[in-house]
């Protein structure tokens, strides 16, 4: 969440690659890019929309 709050699509790249979960929500049930499109944050909700849903199952 932080990475999308300061609209940081190279921490986001990075968490992701060290295997953050960009379809985890908080307990408002929100997740980055949702907090992201909030904030108006574009960068970082273009990367987080991008990696939704492409975590392999397990």
């Amino acid at each position: 969440m932080y990475a999308a709050r300061m609209n940081s699509p190279q921490r986001i790249r990075m968490l992701l690659k060290h295997g953050a979960n960009p379809d985890a929500r908080n307990k408002q049930g929100k997740t980055a890019a949702d907090l992201a499109k909030r904030i108006g944050a574009p960068h970082a909700y273009a990367t987080l929309k991008r990696a939704a849903g492409k975590r392999p199952a397990g």
